[in-house]
């Protein structure tokens, strides 16, 4: 009986076995178009569940194991992973941010970092701020169900590729704020479902391809901070559903499309700063929805077309610096809702209509230098305009003058009692006849600046007390326009919660400590108050001090994050600025930690405790600070800037060795330029915040005025004081007569955009003094005592000085580099010591 029931059981387990190869081998043969994997899982949900023993279930499953080998992988999907992985390959991951996006990954393919899937395959793909590097396969065009692609704010380079034109899905492409360097492929506009596509902040090149009018689906275009040049396409006028156009700071040429008006869903046009000519079509008038037009600072002239005044949604008409001529038409007036007209820096000509005081809503109003005559209107919103909307109009009478002037219809260039300062206009434009007068004294200039002044507090108060209505419909109108529309075509990612990041080892302290221990922020702890935010002192137990920076807006808690982790990255291991040891972020509240300086800001030395720094002392700092530049300049790919150097973000240690503080902060406050009395270059003087540019040499104009602080002992911005030629204290300017010594000196030199930083009432800008005294041979007056003293010969103050006065060259171009600057610093220091 046994030696039977063996043979049984042996020819049962043959069928099986035999039964088990016909399933396997049915099974590797699809018998349908319809995925392998798929059909199992509908299957599964058609009929009653398998037990786990089921033999058929079994073989299914070594099926689908033996076709996708790769961890979390389905049938679906094996190509999609391979092109991920030829991806990767492409990048480097300094961070480790893509660490599961492996081959061989416990983490499945749909839970990878930045991608999701649907129905098994990839649809989206974000991989904003992560710091990655290298080129963008083209291996992406295997992901064939990608609907959005986002790598913004990284550091990739190389081409972009065409084959992305021929993914079929694709409608969000973002891969803005990169190094993206070829030209923008043709076939990228094969895309029949391309809708968003932001290519801003890039270094591409080359003309902007004829085929875009193919992608007639598209929306949003952004190609603005690139090299693009070239004529604009008017097959760009076939895209009938474009909402925003920006494509400013660029090398466009040419002529707007004269059939630009078949854009009728248009509501943001923005092309300024480039070099385009030619002159505006009537057709501008038939884009009704149109909100914002931008075509600042091109080389656009003829007359601005009567057709203008159809744009009944416009809220912003941006015309300045161009060379439009003839008068300024009245259907400007129809614009019920504008708020900023800006027409400055044209030749325009004849009188300000009347009917431009019919726009009730008019917050700013620029149409200095131009050519315009006669009296200023007086009539609706008009009569809340001062001068400064109509400098550099000579044959202009302000309505604002005394009634002798205006009987007698004074012009603004002649005689005009209110005479403000002169603009210095842009390198490539020539306006020279607005610099020749200089009889303007310092007080007018006093004058005209506390009337600009007193315009932007009154503005400011009407906005926010008598017209919160029309704040709070412009503030939406952005939304409302294509904002909204992106928000809801891309991905949408929850609010992350509470994120403390602290680079300090060992270091278990909460946020809620650290507060607690700052006084929960009360006004005992605060060490320093700023315009964007404002530092406290945190005593934590065990003697650690750290200085917590507040900001006073709340700021986007991903871009908070990411701008903290790539600053921190990028800086965390140069010694000479002052180190970032920690962040915190929510929706509503971001701080960053810093070391406690006890010797503070170099600015609060000099003013208080300026015996503690004799000359050697004050060129090492003047060495500490331009190399703290200079590894700021070199410190990554990227090119970081301060932006907002100056005597208070250098802080000293207890040995007197200066760190740079608030380096890099300039993303966090979306502002193009923050003006910093007595440190703001004159090559930012009469330019737009959009046509301002931070370069190296910004930050070199700004080390001028802190190595002149260095050697003078004095503020930036000082006191003025009419009672001896040079004051023996530091910080007080005193130049006997030196209104007459700065205008004569200015006017000379062609120096106009001084006049636009003088301080108001008794105080003045240490660089409008310094370049005063220096034209009559007195600058080296200006030397500290402290310098004078302890100093060992002439040659050496004055070599600093001169090292000074270079750097507040005019001409950017003609300032030091970093490193010239370095060298020269330190052979005094080395000279010094010999």
């Amino acid at each position: 009986m046994s030696a039977l029931f063996l043979i049984r059981l042996l020819f049962l387990h043959c069928c099986f076995l035999h039964l088990g190869s016909l399933v396997s081998c049915q099974s590797a043969i699809p018998a349908s178009p319809q995925p392998a994997a798929k059909r199992f899982l509908q299957n599964s949900e058609e009929t009653p569940a398998t037990p786990p023993n089921n033999l058929h279930a079994k073989v299914a499953d070594a099926s689908i194991r033996a076709a996708a080998p790769l961890s979390g992988v389905s049938l679906t999907n094996v190509i999609e992973q391979r092109a991920l992985l030829a991806m990767r390959a492409e990048w480097h991951d300094p961070l480790q941010h893509l660490i599961d996006w492996a081959a061989i990954s416990a983490v499945p393919l749909c839970s990878w970092r930045g991608v999701t899937c649907t129905h098994l395959s990839v649809t989206s793909l974000d991989l904003s701020g992560l710091s990655l590097s290298g080129t963008l396969s083209s291996s992406v065009a295997n992901l064939s169900s990608l609907t959005t692609l986002d790598l913004s704010h990284n550091r990739l380079s190389g081409p972009i590729p065409a084959e992305l034109g021929s993914l079929p899905s694709l409608t969000s492409l973002l891969l803005h704020h990169n190094l993206f360097n070829s030209n923008i492929p043709s076939a990228l506009f094969l895309s029949q479902s391309l809708r968003f596509l932001v290519l801003e902040v890039n270094q591409l090149s080359g003309k902007l391809p004829s085929t875009i009018g193919n992608t007639t689906s598209l929306s949003h275009l952004s190609l603005q901070f690139n090299n693009l040049s070239g004529r604009i396409p008017s097959s760009i006028t076939k895209l009938t559903n474009l909402s925003a156009l920006f494509a400013s700071s660029n090398r466009f040429t040419g002529s707007l499309p004269r059939p630009i008006g078949h854009l009728k869903r248009l509501m943001h046009l923005d092309l300024g700063d480039n070099t385009m000519t030619g002159s505006l079509p009537p057709s501008l008038g038939s884009l009704t929805e149109l909100k914002v037009l931008s075509l600042h600072s091109n080389y656009l002239a003829g007359s601005l077309p009567p057709e203008l005044g159809n744009l009944q949604a416009l809220t912003a008409l941006n015309l300045s610096h161009n060379s439009f001529s003839g008068t300024i038409p009245t259907e400007l007036g129809n614009l019920c809702v504008l708020r900023t007209l800006d027409l400055c820096t044209n030749d325009l000509v004849g009188t300000i209509p009347s009917s431009l005081g019919n726009l009730g809503v008019l917050a700013s109003l620029n149409l200095s230098f131009n050519h315009l005559s006669g009296k200023i209107p007086t009539n609706g919103v008009l009569s809340k305009f001062n001068s400064t909307s109509f400098m550099g109009n000579d044959l202009l009478c302000m309505h604002n003058l005394s009634a002798p002037y205006c009987r007698g219809m004074t012009p603004m260039g002649e005689g005009w009692a209110d005479k403000s300062w002169r603009h210095r206009m842009p390198y490539d434009r020539d306006r020279s006849q607005f610099g020749n007068d200089a009889k303007i004294t310092v007080e007018v200039l006093g004058g005209a600046f506390a009337l600009v002044l007193a315009f932007v507090l009154v503005c400011c108060l009407c906005r926010t007390s008598r017209q919160p209505h029309i704040q709070k419909s412009l503030k939406q109108s952005w939304k409302n326009s294509f904002k909204l529309e992106m928000a809801r075509s891309l991905r949408k990612v929850s609010m992350k919660k509470a994120r403390l990041e602290v680079y300090i080892e060992g270091f278990t302290h909460s946020y809620e400590t650290i507060v607690s221990h700052a006084g929960f922020f009360d006004t005992a702890h605060v060490i320093g108050k700023g315009r964007f935010a404002s530092m406290f002192r945190s005593d934590i137990r065990g003697g650690l001090s750290l200085a917590v920076k507040v900001f006073n807006n709340p700021i986007p808690q991903s871009t908070f994050e990411r701008e903290m982790i790539n600053l921190h990255d990028s800086t965390g291991h140069i010694n000479t600025l002052l180190p970032m040891r920690g962040y915190y972020a929510n929706p509503v509240e971001s701080a960053i930690f810093y070391d406690y300086m006890p010797r503070g800001s170099l600015h609060d030395v000099l003013r208080d405790s300026p015996f503690l720094l004799d000359w050697s002392k004050r060129i090492r700092i003047a060495i500490g600070v331009s190399q703290a530049l200079h590894d700021l300049h070199s410190c990554s790919p990227t090119k970081i800037l301060h932006q907002d150097l100056k005597s208070s973000n250098v802080l000293l240690n207890h040995d007197l060795q200066p760190l740079l503080a608030d380096y890099g902060l300039m993303g966090l406050l979306f502002r193009s330029v923050v003006e910093t009395p007595g440190y703001t270059p004159p090559e930012f003087a009469c330019l737009s915040n959009s046509l301002r540019r931070y370069t190296e040499k910004t930050d070199v104009y700004a080390f001028g005025v802190v190595l002149l602080e260095l050697l003078t002992g004095k503020d930036p911005v000082c006191h003025e004081e009419n009672t001896q030629a040079v004051s023996d204290q530091d910080g007080i300017c005193v130049p006997q007569n030196h209104e007459n010594v700065h205008v004569s000196h200015l006017a000379k030199k062609g120096r106009a955009s001084y006049d636009l930083e003088e301080g108001l009432g008794s105080r003045m800008h240490l660089v409008t003094l310094v370049l005063g005294l220096e034209k009559e041979g007195k600058g080296l007056e200006l030397l500290s005592p402290i310098v004078v003293e302890t100093c060992p010969s002439l040659d050496k103050q004055e070599e600093a000085y001169r090292l000074a006065l270079l750097c507040i060259d005019e001409e950017p171009n003609r300032r030091p580099s970093m490193p010239e600057l370095i060298s020269t610093l330190e052979r005094l220091s080395m000279s010094e010591m010999q």
